[in-house]
């Protein structure tokens, strides 16, 4: 059975592992409070996966092999800062989003 569930990271750490299911398909992002939320439709039936995201304020540097980074969405605080979520993935990984599987030519 798919039921959309919510992850939640706080932007002032940078890079997250979030553990959920496999397979899961982003949704959506907005600010909850000092944490952007994600909401995923995951299929319950699908064991676990660790994956792994990146927020970005405006201005600032990204440290990850940009070919390795999924642009999800923008959101913005109370503050009027605005931060940009990334799915950092494995190489060879599929991006949904783009229907496309990537490979670096980055070592690392």
């Amino acid at each position: 059975m798919k039921t959309i569930w919510k992850y939640t990271i706080d932007p002032q750490y940078g890079k997250s592992l979030i553990r959920m299911r496999s397979g899961a398909e982003f949704l959506s992002a907005q600010m909850q409070g000092i944490d952007v939320s994600m909401w995923f439709m995951v299929d319950e039936s699908q064991s676990d996966e660790v994956r792994q995201f990146l927020v970005v304020p405006t201005g600032g540097q990204i440290h990850e092999p940009v070919s390795q980074n999924a642009y999800l969405a923008t959101v913005q605080d109370d503050m009027g800062l605005v931060w940009h979520v990334f799915e950092i993935l494995k190489e060879g990984a599929f991006d949904r989003r783009k229907n496309m599987v990537l490979y670096s030519s980055i070592q690392q």
